[in-house]
């Protein structure tokens, strides 16, 4: 059964979306306590978009978005100036869905706090924390993170540079300039490779060596530089420190 939704402007009846019964159905569901986990990727777009357009239930607009961007996560890439250039959005709901999907980014990463209450000391606590700042980023991010004297995080991990698909470039007096600024004892370092896996490149091992030796000089110690794959489940990544590529020894100690 078809319902027309109407509006009253101007005194008259302006006809807004046509919606089939079953357009209803994704939000139906939900109301009558379906988790939303157990809705498809299309029932779940639906609940966002709300309507339809004049010729196109609110269903079928979100199967068509799906299958024009692939999937559910290449469509949480898109920018939204590319998400208004597809037939039934426009700017209104693209710039909804770019809100949404960023929100859910930021609602996913693992609150800092959690890493604060114990030492952070391994790889994989550093990719962990990690994986969900830099997963589905189509380009390389560089992030260093600074502890205490106890090996404790001392703030979130920090941004340093963007790059390309192939290759971020870092500076480590930005790096350790940072540092200094935190009153950090120790410095750790991790970038993404989104186009392949976790394994160091030549400009991987060079930074890490300029980044220990930047260490030394200021009597901060470079813990690892811990590289993340491009896997969607982010479960891909190496440590440089553990690879044995780099000789991580030699430290200078505190006098």
């Amino acid at each position: 059964m078809e319902t027309l939704k109407t509006s009253r402007r101007n005194g008259g009846l302006k006809k807004i979306v046509r919606e089939s019964g079953s357009a209803m159905l994704p939000r139906e569901k939900l109301l009558s306590g379906t988790s939303a986990a157990d809705l498809t990727d299309q029932e779940l777009l639906a609940v966002l978009l709300k309507t339809g357009t004049h010729d196109c239930n609110v269903l079928d607009l979100a199967g068509r978005i799906l299958r024009q961007f692939g999937s559910i996560f290449d469509l949480s890439l898109a920018d939204w100036r590319e998400l208004k250039e597809v037939h039934g959005l426009g700017i209104v709901r693209s710039l909804e869905l770019y809100a949404m999907f960023e929100f859910g980014r930021r609602a996913i990463k693992q609150p800092v706090r959690d890493f604060r209450r114990e030492p952070f000391d391994s790889p994989d606590k550093v990719a962990r924390l990690l994986k969900p700042y830099v997963i589905g980023n189509p380009q390389e991010e560089f992030y260093a993170m600074f502890l205490d004297a106890r090996g404790y995080l001392l703030c979130e991990p920090k941004p340093m540079t963007r790059g390309s698909r192939r290759e971020a470039t870092v500076g480590a007096s930005d790096v350790f300039r940072e540092a200094v600024k935190r009153n950090a004892s120790a410095v750790v370092a991790a970038h993404n490779h989104p186009g392949g896996g976790s394994s160091p490149s030549r400009a991987d091992i060079e930074i890490t060596r300029r980044l220990i030796e930047a260490g030394r000089a200021l009597d901060i110690d470079f813990k690892d530089h811990v590289i993340i794959g491009g896997a969607p489940d982010g479960d891909d990544w190496t440590s440089i420190r553990e690879s044995g590529l780099v000789d991580f020894t030699g430290k200078r100690q505190r006098q």
